[in-house]
């Protein structure tokens, strides 16, 4: 049974994750509260600007440099964060800072820390950061006491009828956005690439000492709440959770540092085309700021174990290369390490480094223990396999083939495949749903029966892909009877009769 302290981890956790998720929700409340000033331009350049910014890793460095260097993105900054922390530490969604319930410093004696007197925080609430954070009720026109909710509130969005149809719009946005795996690898692609720009690294290693500094600054009665520790607790050790609310933090402020800015110039931000430069400072100044803050080398090449294919697909392949030749340094003598290994691996054949292949291929199957993955176990000598073709070493490819096919009966586990796990990841943060464990999972026997047609296909022995596809395609029915598999079952079948006519060609 999971203890109180866990389950306040995971409940202020789990409202880091989707918080944000509120931001187009409270937008679209404003789009029907107000629709003359949110009209439809406005609201294309918001979205737009969200997408390029998420999907476009060379805009999102450029609006990253550019918008940072603003004094009042810093100013904004502050604020906002010291809002989100306060709501996140005391437990609660309604910020009781900003309704004239608690003392604060004049606003012409405020500070970089954004400590705002109240008049103005009212004011700037209610002018300029509507997509942040919404007015619930006026307790006291007197006195202006306004109660306010967060963008990290979760529940009072649920129970205001105005926000059906805005909940309905948000979901239709989100759809248009996933439209199909492809579109969602890609997307991943993107995102991972940012995960070197040491410049958001140095910036977390800031933020980190500015959350801190906020949190000690609050008051006993906050201090003293159970969900203060363990806020406490994931900024200080630099958690994955302390990054996910860096990054919805300087999300929103740099969504609203855009939003301020006229028409004229929301459009000429949108329509550059910033190129896209990374480097090996990038990589280094990366794995230096992540060690010093006291990640070990599992924590690092866990993080950047896709950087490398994200490299790759954007054209960064020397690069992708020594990133990944690092990491697979990083994790020597551990499973992970294999892992790592095996993408590396890839990498050399997809760029004909084939010598190069083998050496690593070779180096990891003798080098490491990989009796508790046979998973991984078999495709290393597939993609050994497939070096000791590349090699001119044909027959000793073959062997190693047909060593793995014999011994397929022994994959008896399930699986879930990497696509299906960034679909999972993206149905999750984006649309709140949990999958199942073996949702989307498949028999690690059908992987490997795959990924043999594969690899001969990629050596030209067309006869042994044939082979291999028989035996998936007839003793692997029930699988190819699932909806998600009959767009694989068809194209397989296309390759089957290639093979057939290829083996046989006429005379």
């Amino acid at each position: 049974m999971m203890d109180d302290k866990g389950r306040v981890r995971d409940e202020i956790r789990r409202k880091i994750t989707f918080g944000i998720n509120r931001i187009g929700i409270l937008y679209y409340s404003q789009v029907l509260i107000d629709p003359e000033k949110y009209d439809l331009n406005y609201q294309y350049d918001h979205f737009h600007f969200q997408e390029k910014r998420t999907f476009e890793p060379g805009f999102f460095r450029h609006i990253f440099m550019l918008s940072h260097k603003s004094p009042n993105f810093q100013s904004n900054r502050s604020f906002i964060m010291k809002i989100i922390l306060r709501d996140l530490s005391a437990g609660r969604f309604n910020t009781d800072q900003l309704s004239g319930n608690v003392d604060l410093v004049s606003f012409h004696n405020k500070n970089k820390n954004g400590d705002y007197g109240p008049r103005h925080s009212r004011r700037m609430l209610n002018d300029e950061l509507k997509e942040l954070v919404y007015e619930n009720r006026r307790v006291d026109p007197e006195d202006r006491k306004i109660s306010y909710n967060s963008a990290f509130s979760i529940d009072p969005t649920k129970t205001y009828q105005i926000f059906d149809k805005a909940k309905e719009m948000f979901d239709e946005e989100k759809r248009q956005i996933l439209k199909d795996q492809k579109s969602e690898m890609n997307h991943l692609r993107a995102i991972s690439l940012k995960e070197i720009y040491h410049e958001i690294w140095s910036d977390l290693v800031v933020l980190q000492e500015k959350m801190l500094n906020i949190l000690e600054s609050f008051d006993d009665e906050i201090k003293s709440s159970e969900y203060f520790s363990v806020l406490h607790n994931e900024v200080y050790t630099f958690s994955s959770y302390f990054i996910i609310l860096s990054n919805h933090i300087n999300s929103i402020c740099e969504i609203f540092w855009f939003m301020k800015k006229g028409k004229d110039k929301r459009t000429s931000i949108l329509h550059s085309y910033p190129v896209l430069k990374v480097d090996m400072n990038d990589i280094d100044k990366t794995l230096s700021i992540m060690d010093s803050v006291g990640w070990n080398s599992k924590d690092i090449a866990l993080r950047l174990i896709n950087v490398p294919d994200a490299l790759m697909s954007f054209g960064f392949d020397s690069l992708a290369l020594k990133l990944s030749e690092k990491l697979m340094t990083l994790c020597r003598n551990t499973e992970l390490g294999a892992t790592t290994s095996l993408e590396f691996i890839s990498l050399l054949r997809n760029q004909g480094k084939y010598e190069e292949m083998l050496k690593i291929s070779t180096f990891t199957i003798e080098n490491y223990s990989l009796a508790n993955d046979r998973l991984l176990f078999g495709l290393l000598k597939i993609r050994n396999a497939e070096a000791l073709a590349f090699n001119g070493k044909r027959n000793e490819a073959v062997n190693e083939l047909e060593e793995i096919f014999n011994i397929r009966c022994q994959f008896i586990e399930n699986y879930i495949p990497y696509s299906t796990r960034v679909t999972q990841t993206f149905d999750f943060v984006l649309k709140e749903k949990r999958s199942l464990n073996d949702a989307g999972s498949i028999p690690e026997r059908v992987s490997i029966l795959l990924n043999l047609i594969c690899s001969t296909l990629r050596i030209d022995e067309y006869c042994l892909a044939k082979k291999y596809l028989e035996e998936l395609l007839y003793t692997e029915s029930n699988y190819f009877k699932r909806e998600d598999a009959f767009d694989l079952f068809l194209h397989l079948n296309k390759v089957y009769n290639d093979m057939i006519f290829r083996c046989n060609p006429k005379k």
